[in-house]
């Protein structure tokens, strides 16, 4: 429902803000505050975090009834605000990020380019939508025609991945260790055709776990502001680096500036930040 939801929101040209359902609700009041919100969209399972003063919508209102607006037009302007992402803060305070379904499709189609996934291939939504590398696994699949494996909401990662109909997943390195420290889950792995890992440094320890095991792991280096992914490696490709992140994917293009900072640049890069209401441009 949520996915439905979710696409029939960009149909509508309606800008969405994705938040952590399980934000405290004195958070979800700042965040939209912050971004001018005038709507929340809640799954009727989850009502402890619904604002006072704010239009509301459950997800079964919309997808039964369409009743939050229509679209005049069956065409969709590509280029205009689409989602808005909330960054992980790592470099300081947490940032609203904006992006085009040009942007996003830009990132799908490139990612599609050096990881095959096709008609005949799932790809588990084992991150949340609320985080740019989530999300990314449904760009993707739209894009190639691929299917997403949708976690319920109790079951545990290691029982989607022993379906056979599985071949791709997306983790975070504490993941993957838990995943490997389950010898069936792990031989699991083996073969799929691809395991990308990322959102963060992936030790050496772990990728030699992989190699060792024939476990296709292909680490990957990206943010929020360029739709994902910037820079991927090649799957288990001769000596293990450490920190190595890979080559540099067909949308980016990537400068290290004098003091140590990665500049990025392509067609995935993201519009701007969301600054009190006002989409500004940081370039």
């Amino acid at each position: 429902k949520v996915i439905f939801t979710l696409f029939a929101l960009i149909e509508m040209e309606i800008e969405i803000l994705l938040l952590n359902p399980k934000e405290p609700q004195n958070s979800v009041n700042s965040i939209l505050k912050e971004t001018g919100c005038d709507g929340l969209v809640f799954d009727e399972n989850e009502k402890n975090n619904i604002p006072e003063n704010i239009s509301t919508y459950s997800i079964p209102s919309i997808s039964d009834n369409g009743n939050i607006g229509t679209t005049e037009s069956n065409q969709i302007d590509i280029e205009k605000p689409a989602t808005i992402i909330r960054t992980s803060g790592s470099s300081g305070n947490p940032k609203y990020a904006v992006h085009s379904l040009k942007n996003h499709f830009a990132s799908a189609n490139s990612s599609n380019s050096i990881i095959p996934f096709g008609h005949n291939d799932v790809w588990i939504l084992s991150l949340p939508l609320y985080h740019v590398s989530g999300l990314s696994i449904l760009f993707r699949a739209i894009a190639c025609g691929g299917g997403v494996g949708i976690k319920e909401r109790k079951e545990s990662l290691i029982s989607l991945i022993k379906d056979k109909l599985i071949t791709h997943v997306s983790l975070v390195e504490i993941q993957l260790k838990q995943l490997l420290d389950d010898e069936k889950t792990a031989s699991q792995l083996i073969g799929f055709k691809c395991v990308l890992t990322g959102g963060g440094p992936v030790s050496v320890k772990t990728r030699e776990a992989c190699q060792s095991r024939g476990i296709p792991l292909r680490v990957t280096y990206g943010n929020t502001e360029m739709a994902s992914q910037i820079a991927t490696t090649s799957q288990n490709a001769g000596q293990i680096v450490s920190k190595d992140a890979g080559k540099v994917l067909p949308h980016c293009n990537v400068k290290i500036a004098d003091d140590g900072e990665i500049l990025v640049k392509g067609e995935s890069l993201f519009l701007g930040y969301l600054e009190k209401e006002r989409l500004v441009d940081p370039r």
